[in-house]
């Protein structure tokens, strides 16, 4: 008897799911296309994607979305028939990326059980550069929960060896929240998260020139020197290439090493 109620219950499950799968379903192939680690970059890269209405239904193509402008997509045929098939080819421009690049297209679709997929985009490339070094050489500041926040990225520009970024020399009363020492990866970022805490309702003044450095075990690249700076209207933290022209420079405090606190002499302001 057992043994029938249970043929009973798979027989009703099986069905249960082919009504539960019916209708257009999207297949995608890749997922998402890789090129690899490319010796250099060449500025733009083409690909395709075969998408395939594995269901029983037709298939409704509603809307291609790149990510973003550096993508270019081709999709002839918006309709497709129980099992047949089509090509979404396009362009990825990478002119002046340096490092890992991650891109996706948004494909909306009819599809019952999976209306929204991404195609993936992924390319790496080698970092200009040797050794460690700042993303940027100045980041803007933020105020966020009662505190000044700034989000500093080191690079490894090397391809084989791992660099440990070993302590933060930073302003009086900054603090830095990742713990110390850090080793990055060969070809990867590390992201620092800066915090100085606000007195209650303080609104800090606008300055140009909190320096802060970052020490590594690499002979090569020691030490690393960038400026954190902040201005009240930014809507939120900016990345900005050079300080203002005319504007004179703030003396900053005592530096203090992170996660160290030996006191060091302060940069002095460029006259």
């Amino acid at each position: 008897m057992w043994t029938r109620v249970a043929k009973l219950v798979g027989w009703a499950s099986v069905g249960l799911s082919a009504v539960l799968c019916g209708g257009p379903r999207l297949g995608l192939n890749p997922r998402t296309y890789e090129w690899g680690r490319q010796a250099e970059n060449k500025g733009v890269y083409e690909f395709s994607f075969t998408l395939k209405n594995e269901g029983d239904e037709p298939l409704e193509i509603l809307n291609v979305r790149p990510g973003c402008g550096c993508t270019k997509v081709e999709l002839k045929t918006r309709t497709l028939a129980p099992g047949a098939s089509a090509q979404m080819t396009g362009r990825l421009t990478t002119k002046g990326v340096e490092g890992h690049m991650r891109k996706g297209i948004i494909l909306t679709t009819n599809d019952p059980q999976r209306k929204t997929a991404i195609a993936g985009l992924d390319i790496r490339f080698p970092y200009r550069g040797e050794g460690m070094k700042l993303r940027y050489p100045v980041y803007g500041a933020r105020v966020r929960r009662g505190a000044l926040w700034a989000y500093v990225h080191v690079v490894n520009c090397e391809e084989k060896t791992p660099i440990q970024v070993q302590a933060l020399e930073l302003p009086e009363g900054w603090n830095c929240l990742e713990k110390l020492p850090v080793t990055v990866p060969p070809e990867e970022k590390q992201t620092f998260r800066l915090m100085k805490p606000l007195a209650k309702g303080e609104q800090p003044a606008a300055f140009d020139d909190v320096h802060f450095r970052v020490l590594t075990d690499y002979e090569k690249t020691p030490r690393l020197e960038g400026t954190i700076r902040y201005h009240p209207r930014a809507p939120r933290s900016t990345v900005v290439s050079k300080v203002a022209g005319g504007r004179k420079s703030r003396k900053t405090g005592p530096v203090i090493r992170w996660p160290m606190t030996t006191p060091l002499e302060p940069k002095k302001a460029n006259k």
